[in-house]
């Protein structure tokens, strides 16, 4: 019979805490290199900044995996520290200041930060097997309740001529998917939704309150993420937000790339019609 004890005190389960482990300071450095990086490139083109973002963030990915490789790859030294969890037990009641004493040892050795280190990653599986299944969980709910809405949203259509002049705008920027459209009373803003069978939402408004040069503005824009597969990459972000929830730099790195990815998209709509001032009034119709 296997026990709760004979669980946690596994290999795999000693390789998933010293993973985490290095996975912090990792993923700090990562961070870190990518602010510096938005720092150097923050007057360069927005698609360099993307594709900076974009690596660092698969950095940011690629790193759990390297790491349990590379612990995995120990063996037994993986578990080493893990039974050292009673002298990190001592180590945090001889480094307490509630009765400070002059011959107290204030800084622990290097044995007791290792125990110290030990325990830590005898502990963060728990947070991940707590936390990752809760945030995977709100994600498929979340992804579930977009794709019955795309189904709903597919069966609306939208005027013939919308839909042709969709077409057009496509076959310009050689996407080869096709893509519907649908116009709905419920959403502020345009959205492109869905990976395999996408499905570009326009707003009431944008019909009514825009002229016929910024619809085909606004057209533009989402069917560059159609062909850029944005939605698909998007799908990653959410993924990895959810498995690495306890990382702040995974927030940070994916909520810059969402940013760095709509301005590539205007600086292409930009580039093909040729009228800023007039993009921008479109984009603030929808601000507004």
């Amino acid at each position: 019979l296997v026990t709760l004890a004979d669980f946690t005190d596994s290999r795999p389960w000693a390789v998933l805490g010293w993973t985490m482990m290095h996975m912090l300071w990792v993923g700090a450095l990562i961070g870190l290199v990518a602010l510096a990086g938005r720092i150097v490139l923050r007057r360069a083109d927005p698609a360099l900044r993307y594709g900076f973002a974009l690596a660092c963030f698969a950095s940011l990915l690629l790193t759990p995996l390297a790491l349990w490789a590379w612990q995995w790859g120990q063996g037994r030294q993986a578990t080493a520290f893990f039974a050292d969890g009673g002298a990190a037990l001592a180590t945090l009641q001889s480094w307490g200041l509630d009765s400070w004493r002059p011959d107290r040892q204030l800084l622990p050795s290097a044995e007791g930060w290792s125990a110290l280190a030990g325990l830590c990653a005898q502990v963060l599986p728990w947070v991940w097997l707590c936390g990752a299944p809760l945030a995977l969980g709100f994600m498929t709910r979340s992804a579930w309740r977009l794709r019955r809405l795309q189904h709903q949203l597919a069966g609306l259509g939208a005027p013939a001529e919308l839909a042709a002049q969709c077409g057009r705008l496509a076959d310009r920027l050689g996407l080869r998917r096709a893509v519907r459209v649908a116009v709905s009373e419920g959403l502020g803003a345009p959205a492109l939704m869905g990976i395999v069978r996408p499905v570009l939402v326009l707003p009431v408004s944008a019909l009514t309150g825009l002229s016929p040069q910024q619809l085909e503005m606004v057209l533009l824009h989402e069917l560059v993420h159609a062909a850029r597969r944005d939605n698909l990459v998007i799908l990653i972000q959410r993924m990895a937000e959810a498995v690495l929830f306890f990382h702040p730099a995974v927030w940070w790195l994916s909520s810059w790339l969402t940013a760095e990815r709509e301005l590539v998209c205007d600086a292409q709509v930009v580039d093909r019609t040729g009228h800023p001032e007039l993009y921008i009034r479109t984009l603030l119709v929808f601000a507004e």
